[in-house]
């Protein structure tokens, strides 16, 4: 049934987002929300928690965590045309996309800061985000494709299940730039087991791919207890907050990357906007070119001509040289993976196969590359709406940069600069950007080092 008003005072109807739905929610301050000076957010969902507010009260009372204005916000319901309410959840919680989150911090958190008078810091170190179940796996969503608002997470057995890809996050959370997040999880021993997933294992995953990436995370498991036992459990809370705001006046940062990130991209050095892309010159290999015609691959010998690879392409979008010049790599944005040629002793590419298949953005467009390069240890960087796919030369997916802007996404990526040795990309608005990278741009190089390949063994 529809929450009851005493316990959710306040709805907001969906306009932009989630058109028509209504989320009741309630609202709390700790300490002055109000000024002179600008509060933390602590945004919650599955609504109502006064047990996460008596815990936030101790710890500003302590002067361990900040004043702070919290948002209980229920999920979503609509009515049918019958006056029959209809639970939204499914669409708002259980999918990772960055729907809600959007939502939250686009529409929603304005309205509520804004109706309330409140004065609310915009730096998202001072933003916190908490949920359990697949209110937890949102609340992890709207951090991670919006990491410009949030920064502190609270998960209470969270659901990373393949409900609408919410096992995805897990091997994003391995393979992604480590964002500068700090991150709290617990979860118990009776987790549900359902068609699409075992939670326990999920969370155990989860604990494992922060701990791989480097994140700031703590973990607490919780045996012979049920689904979200500690989530109003005060004692609990009252330990996690103040881990979660411990040195709140201190920014938040990453402590590190995961591993395959090192031989990638170096400390420090992020994107930063520059005036245009740079010139690019032919695929050009021993006996010819290659290239794009007629929305197929092309090699284009030098003595004249044009040689069509086989194979279908639906929005065939550019070609690159391998770095030892054996392959030609073909990226087609309506495939979800690069297309492989073995170059012939004439120079025709032959023999094609698959390689890699990319981690795709749950609302994407096209599931492809829009653009590709390689580097000089044949690493091939494919601007896909998810990321920069960093793709190895036996076809796996190592790691994901993220784009030059959260949101957006490369449609054009290049090596060039001194020595080509930075990355470009330019975004659909024209705008470029470019970062140092570890390894150049490919190079003229006849075999990858082996004891660079050895890395790869598995």
């Amino acid at each position: 049934m529809f929450p009851n008003q005493d316990m959710f005072p306040y709805s907001y109807i969906g306009k932009e987002h989630f058109p028509g739905t209504c989320f009741p929610y309630v609202v709390y301050s700790v300490g002055e929300t109000r000024g002179p000076a600008p509060c933390a957010l602590a945004v919650v969902q599955d609504g109502r928690n006064d047990e996460l507010v008596s815990a936030l009260e101790k710890l500003h009372g302590e002067g361990r965590a900040p004043a702070c204005l919290v948002i209980g916000i229920h999920s979503g319901w609509s009515t049918l045309p019958d006056g029959e309410y209809w639970l939204a959840r499914q669409e708002e919680y259980d999918a990772f996309d960055p729907g809600y989150g959007d939502f939250l911090i686009d529409e929603f958190i304005p309205r509520v800061i804004s109706e309330g008078g409140y004065v609310v810091s915009d730096d998202p170190d001072m933003h916190l985000i908490a949920g359990g179940s697949s209110g937890g796996t949102c609340a992890f969503a709207a951090a991670w494709f919006r990491p410009d608002c949030f920064r502190r997470l609270y998960l209470s057995s969270p659901s990373f299940l393949s409900m609408e890809k919410g096992d995805e996050a897990i091997s994003l959370i391995r393979k992604n730039e480590t964002r500068p997040f700090r991150v709290a999880m617990e979860y118990s021993e009776s987790e549900p087991i359902a068609y699409f997933g075992d939670l326990r294992q999920a969370d155990v995953c989860a604990e494992k791919a922060f701990e791989f990436a480097g994140y700031d995370f703590i973990s607490r498991y919780c045996p012979g207890e049920d689904h979200c036992s500690r989530f109003h459990n005060t004692e609990t809370l009252y330990e996690i907050l103040g881990w979660l705001w411990n040195d709140y006046e201190k920014p938040l940062a990453a402590p590190r990357n995961q591993p395959r990130l090192d031989d990638i991209v170096l400390p420090g050095e992020g994107w930063t906007p520059c005036d245009k892309m740079p010139e690019q010159a032919p695929e050009e290999g021993e006996h010819g070119s290659y290239g794009v015609r007629d929305g197929r691959v092309t090699f284009f010998p030098k003595d004249g001509g044009a040689v069509f690879a086989e194979g279908d392409y639906y929005d065939l979008r550019e070609v690159a040289l391998s770095a030892n010049k054996r392959f030609i790599y073909a990226a087609d944005a309506a495939r979800g993976c690069l297309r492989k040629y073995v170059i012939g002793p004439d120079g025709v590419p032959g023999t094609m196969s698959r390689h890699g298949m990319f981690h795709i953005k749950p609302d994407f467009v096209r599931p492809g590359a829009y653009s590709i390069c390689v580097d000089d240890v044949n690493r091939v960087f494919a601007a896909t709406e998810l990321g920069i796919q960093c793709v190895v030369f036996n076809g796996l997916i190592e790691a994901v940069l993220d784009p030059p802007v959260y949101g957006a996404y490369a449609e054009k990526i290049a090596f060039g600069g001194e020595g080509f040795g930075y990355l470009y990309a330019q975004l659909p608005d024209r705008r470029v950007f470019r970062r140092k990278m570890k390894h150049a741009g490919r190079a003229s190089v006849t075999n990858l080092p082996e004891d660079y390949m050895k890395q790869f063994v598995y």
